[in-house]
């Protein structure tokens, strides 16, 4: 009987010892399952961010040629204005009525365009 009961003792032993290294063994899976699905996320998170970098410095830059041409608009669009006061001025001098004047109208409506275009333009940089 003692020679069973050692026999039995060792098996359980032996049992329980075989259990332990298959947690482990589960547990290692674990972790190097992990450490790939994370190394794989750092990698896209790098990617990411560089095409996020890519965009904003386009967008910057999209931004800034808004804002030129803007300004260069806004200078057009004085000049033109001033010049639509001027010719209104002569034609008042010489008893005209200025829309009668060659260019006017289409002078007056393209000034029209722009600064609504400029607004447009403005509103969408912000």
């Amino acid at each position: 009987m003692i020679t069973k009961k050692a026999v039995y003792n060792k098996l359980f032993s032996k049992k329980t010892e075989l259990e332990t290294h298959k947690v482990e063994l589960g547990l290692v899976q674990d972790v190097e399952k992990i450490i790939s699905q994370a190394k794989s996320k750092i990698k896209d998170v790098a990617a990411a961010q560089k095409i996020y970098n890519a965009s904003l410095k386009e967008l910057e830059n999209a931004q800034s040629k808004a804002l030129n041409v803007r300004e260069e608009g806004k200078d057009i669009f004085g000049r033109g204005m001033a010049v639509r006061e001027d010719l209104m001025d002569a034609a008042k001098d010489l008893g005209l009525n200025a829309k009668d004047v060659k260019g006017f109208s289409e002078l007056d409506k393209i000034l029209d365009v722009l600064e609504k275009d400029f607004q447009n333009l403005l509103r969408s940089i912000k």
